[in-house]
Protein backbone atom coordinates (compact mmCIF):
# COMPACT_ATOMS: atom_id res chain seq x y z
CA UNK A 1 0.00 0.00 0.00
CA UNK A 2 2.79 2.41 0.88
CA UNK A 3 5.76 1.14 -1.21
CA UNK A 4 6.48 -1.13 -4.19
CA UNK A 5 7.67 -4.12 -2.14
CA UNK A 6 5.85 -7.30 -3.04
CA UNK A 7 5.90 -10.65 -1.25
CA UNK A 8 3.62 -13.06 0.53
CA UNK A 9 1.33 -11.71 3.26
CA UNK A 10 3.37 -13.46 5.93
CA UNK A 11 6.65 -11.90 4.73
CA UNK A 12 5.12 -8.44 4.41
CA UNK A 13 3.46 -8.61 7.85
CA UNK A 14 6.30 -10.15 9.85
CA UNK A 15 9.49 -9.04 8.10
CA UNK A 16 8.97 -6.05 5.82
CA UNK A 17 6.26 -3.97 7.52
CA UNK A 18 8.14 -3.27 10.84
CA UNK A 19 11.10 -1.84 8.92
CA UNK A 20 9.42 -0.26 5.86
CA UNK A 21 10.76 3.31 5.49
CA UNK A 22 7.63 4.40 3.60
CA UNK A 23 5.13 3.45 6.29
CA UNK A 24 3.34 6.59 7.61
CA UNK A 25 3.70 7.34 11.33
CA UNK A 26 2.79 10.32 13.55
CA UNK A 27 5.52 12.42 15.18
CA UNK A 28 6.25 10.91 18.64
CA UNK A 29 6.30 14.46 20.05
CA UNK A 30 2.64 14.98 19.08
CA UNK A 31 3.39 18.07 16.99
CA UNK A 32 0.69 17.05 14.50
CA UNK A 33 3.07 16.05 11.69
CA UNK A 34 2.49 12.71 9.97
CA UNK A 35 5.36 11.44 7.84
CA UNK A 36 7.09 8.35 6.49
CA UNK A 37 9.21 6.26 8.86
CA UNK A 38 12.35 7.04 6.86
CA UNK A 39 11.81 10.79 7.35
CA UNK A 40 11.30 10.59 11.12
CA UNK A 41 14.94 11.10 12.22
CA UNK A 42 15.31 14.15 9.99
CA UNK A 43 12.05 15.61 11.33
CA UNK A 44 13.13 15.16 14.95
CA UNK A 45 16.18 17.40 14.40
CA UNK A 46 13.84 20.37 13.86
CA UNK A 47 10.53 19.35 15.49
CA UNK A 48 9.29 22.35 17.53
CA UNK A 49 8.00 20.04 20.31
CA UNK A 50 11.20 17.96 20.58
CA UNK A 51 12.61 18.35 24.10
CA UNK A 52 16.13 19.82 23.96
CA UNK A 53 18.74 20.81 26.49
CA UNK A 54 19.63 24.45 27.20
CA UNK A 55 22.75 25.74 25.35
CA UNK A 56 24.21 26.40 28.80
CA UNK A 57 23.90 22.78 30.01
CA UNK A 58 27.72 22.58 29.93
CA UNK A 59 27.70 25.30 32.61
CA UNK A 60 25.10 23.57 34.79
CA UNK A 61 21.70 24.70 33.47
CA UNK A 62 19.38 21.68 33.79
CA UNK A 63 16.45 23.15 31.87
CA UNK A 64 14.93 20.94 29.17
CA UNK A 65 12.10 22.37 27.06
CA UNK A 66 10.44 21.89 23.70
CA UNK A 67 12.61 23.47 20.98
CA UNK A 68 10.00 26.21 20.32
CA UNK A 69 10.14 27.36 23.97
CA UNK A 70 13.93 27.40 24.32
CA UNK A 71 14.42 30.88 22.77
CA UNK A 72 12.21 32.45 25.47
CA UNK A 73 14.13 30.58 28.18
CA UNK A 74 17.45 31.90 26.78
CA UNK A 75 16.10 35.46 26.79
CA UNK A 76 14.65 35.29 30.30
CA UNK A 77 17.57 33.44 31.93
CA UNK A 78 20.51 35.64 30.87
CA UNK A 79 21.51 36.56 34.43
CA UNK A 80 21.08 32.98 35.64
CA UNK A 81 23.33 31.72 32.82
CA UNK A 82 25.91 34.39 33.61
CA UNK A 83 25.99 33.24 37.24
CA UNK A 84 26.32 29.61 36.18
CA UNK A 85 29.25 30.44 33.89
CA UNK A 86 30.89 32.51 36.61
CA UNK A 87 30.60 29.55 38.98
CA UNK A 88 32.04 27.25 36.32
CA UNK A 89 34.97 29.59 35.74
CA UNK A 90 35.62 29.76 39.50
CA UNK A 91 35.53 25.98 39.80
CA UNK A 92 37.96 25.56 36.89
CA UNK A 93 40.31 28.14 38.40
CA UNK A 94 40.22 26.36 41.78
CA UNK A 95 40.89 22.98 40.16
CA UNK A 96 43.82 24.46 38.27
CA UNK A 97 45.20 26.06 41.44
CA UNK A 98 44.88 22.76 43.33
CA UNK A 99 46.67 20.81 40.58
CA UNK A 100 49.38 23.44 40.39
CA UNK A 101 49.90 23.25 44.16
CA UNK A 102 50.10 19.46 43.93
CA UNK A 103 52.76 19.73 41.21
CA UNK A 104 54.75 22.22 43.27
CA UNK A 105 54.45 20.01 46.39
CA UNK A 106 55.55 16.91 44.47
CA UNK A 107 58.46 18.81 43.00
CA UNK A 108 59.56 20.04 46.42
CA UNK A 109 59.29 16.53 47.84
CA UNK A 110 61.40 15.24 44.98
CA UNK A 111 64.01 17.94 45.57
CA UNK A 112 64.11 17.15 49.29
CA UNK A 113 64.47 13.43 48.62
CA UNK A 114 67.34 13.96 46.20
CA UNK A 115 68.98 16.36 48.62
CA UNK A 116 68.96 13.69 51.30
CA UNK A 117 70.35 11.17 48.86
CA UNK A 118 73.14 13.54 47.95
CA UNK A 119 74.08 14.00 51.61
CA UNK A 120 74.04 10.25 52.30
CA UNK A 121 76.18 9.37 49.28
CA UNK A 122 78.48 12.40 49.31
CA UNK A 123 81.38 10.43 50.75
CA UNK A 124 81.32 7.95 47.82
CA UNK A 125 81.54 10.20 44.82
CA UNK A 126 80.21 13.66 45.52
CA UNK A 127 80.91 15.24 42.17
CA UNK A 128 79.49 12.33 40.15
CA UNK A 129 76.36 12.01 42.27
CA UNK A 130 75.71 15.75 42.22
CA UNK A 131 75.89 15.85 38.42
CA UNK A 132 73.52 12.90 38.15
CA UNK A 133 71.01 14.38 40.59
CA UNK A 134 71.12 17.76 38.88
CA UNK A 135 70.41 16.03 35.58
CA UNK A 136 67.43 14.27 37.13
CA UNK A 137 66.21 17.51 38.66
CA UNK A 138 66.50 19.23 35.31
CA UNK A 139 64.54 16.46 33.63
CA UNK A 140 61.87 16.52 36.33
CA UNK A 141 61.65 20.31 36.04
CA UNK A 142 61.08 20.04 32.28
CA UNK A 143 58.39 17.42 32.81
CA UNK A 144 56.69 19.53 35.49
CA UNK A 145 56.76 22.62 33.26
CA UNK A 146 55.24 20.59 30.43
CA UNK A 147 52.44 19.38 32.73
CA UNK A 148 51.78 22.91 33.96
CA UNK A 149 51.67 24.22 30.37
CA UNK A 150 49.25 21.43 29.49
CA UNK A 151 47.01 22.42 32.43
CA UNK A 152 47.16 26.08 31.37
CA UNK A 153 46.19 25.09 27.81
CA UNK A 154 43.23 23.08 29.12
CA UNK A 155 42.08 26.07 31.17
CA UNK A 156 42.49 28.36 28.17
CA UNK A 157 40.41 26.06 25.95
CA UNK A 158 37.64 25.84 28.57
CA UNK A 159 37.62 29.62 28.94
CA UNK A 160 37.37 30.04 25.16
CA UNK A 161 34.39 27.66 25.07
CA UNK A 162 32.66 29.69 27.78
CA UNK A 163 33.44 32.98 26.06
CA UNK A 164 31.89 31.72 22.83
CA UNK A 165 28.66 31.29 24.79
CA UNK A 166 28.83 34.77 26.23
CA UNK A 167 25.90 36.03 24.20
CA UNK A 168 23.66 38.41 26.10
CA UNK A 169 20.24 39.77 25.14
CA UNK A 170 18.52 42.77 26.62
CA UNK A 171 15.38 44.74 25.87
CA UNK A 172 14.97 48.50 25.44
CA UNK A 173 11.35 49.32 26.42
CA UNK A 174 9.30 52.49 25.87
CA UNK A 175 11.08 53.42 22.67
CA UNK A 176 8.68 56.19 21.62
CA UNK A 177 8.86 57.86 25.04
CA UNK A 178 12.67 57.90 24.81
CA UNK A 179 12.35 59.50 21.36
CA UNK A 180 9.98 62.19 22.58
CA UNK A 181 12.08 63.00 25.62
CA UNK A 182 15.32 62.81 23.59
CA UNK A 183 17.09 61.12 26.49
CA UNK A 184 19.60 58.30 26.82
CA UNK A 185 18.82 54.70 27.68
CA UNK A 186 21.43 52.41 29.25
CA UNK A 187 21.48 48.61 29.11
CA UNK A 188 21.96 46.40 32.19
CA UNK A 189 25.64 45.83 33.14
CA UNK A 190 27.40 43.33 30.84
CA UNK A 191 30.74 41.51 31.02
CA UNK A 192 33.30 40.65 28.32
CA UNK A 193 33.65 37.34 30.20
CA UNK A 194 32.56 36.17 33.69
CA UNK A 195 34.36 38.26 36.31
CA UNK A 196 36.05 40.34 33.58
CA UNK A 197 35.68 43.80 32.08
CA UNK A 198 32.31 45.40 32.82
CA UNK A 199 30.47 47.60 30.32
CA UNK A 200 27.03 48.71 29.11
CA UNK A 201 25.43 49.83 25.86
CA UNK A 202 23.85 53.29 25.62
CA UNK A 203 21.16 54.20 23.07
CA UNK A 204 19.91 57.63 22.03
CA UNK A 205 16.55 56.87 20.40
CA UNK A 206 16.31 60.26 18.66
CA UNK A 207 19.92 60.11 17.37
CA UNK A 208 22.94 62.36 17.81
CA UNK A 209 25.18 64.22 15.37
CA UNK A 210 24.59 63.05 11.80
CA UNK A 211 21.85 60.72 13.04
CA UNK A 212 19.73 63.34 14.83
CA UNK A 213 16.00 62.88 14.23
CA UNK A 214 16.34 59.98 11.78
CA UNK A 215 18.57 57.25 13.27
CA UNK A 216 19.39 55.35 16.44
CA UNK A 217 22.75 56.38 17.91
CA UNK A 218 24.52 53.65 19.88
CA UNK A 219 27.70 53.84 21.90
CA UNK A 220 29.77 51.94 24.47
CA UNK A 221 30.39 52.80 28.13
CA UNK A 222 32.93 51.09 30.41
CA UNK A 223 31.78 50.51 34.00
CA UNK A 224 33.59 50.13 37.28
CA UNK A 225 33.82 46.38 37.93
CA UNK A 226 34.44 44.20 40.94
CA UNK A 227 37.76 42.85 39.64
CA UNK A 228 39.24 45.95 37.94
CA UNK A 229 42.31 45.89 40.19
CA UNK A 230 43.20 42.40 38.93
CA UNK A 231 42.69 43.16 35.21
CA UNK A 232 45.17 44.58 32.71
CA UNK A 233 44.61 48.13 31.42
CA UNK A 234 44.15 49.48 28.82
CA UNK A 235 42.41 46.63 27.02
CA UNK A 236 41.51 45.97 23.38
CA UNK A 237 38.16 44.21 22.96
CA UNK A 238 36.08 43.32 19.93
CA UNK A 239 32.32 43.55 20.55
CA UNK A 240 29.48 42.65 18.19
CA UNK A 241 26.13 44.39 18.70
CA UNK A 242 22.93 43.21 16.99
CA UNK A 243 19.49 44.83 16.77
CA UNK A 244 17.29 41.74 16.47
CA UNK A 245 14.59 41.12 13.90
CA UNK A 246 11.71 40.10 16.15
CA UNK A 247 9.85 38.29 13.36
CA UNK A 248 12.48 35.57 12.76
CA UNK A 249 16.09 34.71 13.52
CA UNK A 250 17.57 36.36 10.42
CA UNK A 251 18.35 39.78 8.90
CA UNK A 252 19.52 41.24 12.21
CA UNK A 253 21.24 44.64 12.07
CA UNK A 254 24.82 43.75 13.05
CA UNK A 255 27.87 45.89 13.76
CA UNK A 256 31.28 44.74 15.06
CA UNK A 257 33.80 47.22 16.44
CA UNK A 258 37.19 47.00 18.15
CA UNK A 259 37.48 49.27 21.17
CA UNK A 260 40.32 50.29 23.46
CA UNK A 261 39.16 51.14 26.97
CA UNK A 262 40.98 52.47 29.94
CA UNK A 263 40.20 51.75 33.56
CA UNK A 264 37.05 53.79 34.36
CA UNK A 265 37.53 56.60 36.85
CA UNK A 266 33.83 56.75 37.72
CA UNK A 267 30.89 54.40 37.90
CA UNK A 268 30.31 54.72 34.15
CA UNK A 269 32.62 56.23 31.52
CA UNK A 270 32.17 56.87 27.77
CA UNK A 271 34.42 54.77 25.50
CA UNK A 272 33.34 55.29 21.88
CA UNK A 273 30.41 55.33 19.44
CA UNK A 274 29.24 52.19 17.68
CA UNK A 275 27.58 54.49 15.16
CA UNK A 276 25.64 57.77 15.02
CA UNK A 277 23.54 56.13 12.29
CA UNK A 278 23.13 52.60 13.66
CA UNK A 279 19.64 52.08 12.20
CA UNK A 280 17.20 54.43 10.45
CA UNK A 281 13.86 55.07 12.19
CA UNK A 282 12.03 54.30 8.94
CA UNK A 283 13.41 50.75 8.92
CA UNK A 284 12.35 49.83 12.45
CA UNK A 285 8.70 48.94 11.83
CA UNK A 286 7.28 45.86 10.13
CA UNK A 287 8.33 45.41 6.49
CA UNK A 288 6.13 42.78 4.77
CA UNK A 289 8.52 42.49 1.81
CA UNK A 290 11.63 41.65 3.84
CA UNK A 291 9.77 40.08 6.76
CA UNK A 292 11.62 42.24 9.28
CA UNK A 293 10.34 44.04 12.36
CA UNK A 294 12.84 45.53 14.80
CA UNK A 295 10.40 47.67 16.82
CA UNK A 296 7.62 45.51 18.30
CA UNK A 297 5.26 46.40 21.13
CA UNK A 298 7.25 49.61 21.57
CA UNK A 299 10.49 47.84 22.47
CA UNK A 300 13.76 46.96 20.76
CA UNK A 301 15.72 43.78 21.40
CA UNK A 302 19.52 43.84 21.34
CA UNK A 303 22.10 41.07 21.51
CA UNK A 304 25.79 41.50 22.43
CA UNK A 305 28.60 39.03 21.81
CA UNK A 306 32.37 39.36 22.20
Amino acid sequence: QHCNFKATYEVVSNDHWPQCSFYPVPCPNACGTRLQTGELNSHLTQCPLKEVECDFSHAGCTTKLPRQAMAKHMEESTQQHLLLMSATMLRIAREFEQKLQEQQSNFQSYVDQKDRQMQEMAHENEAKIKAAVEEQLLQYTKESEAKIQDLEQQIKEKVEVLQKHMVLQFEMPNFRRHMEEMDYWYSPPLYVYPGGYKFCIAVCANGLGSGTGAYLTVYLYSMRGENDSQLQWPVQSTITLQLLNQESDRDHVTMTENFEWRKPGGEREFVAYFSCQFTAHKDLGYNPQSGTCYLKNDHLLFRVAN
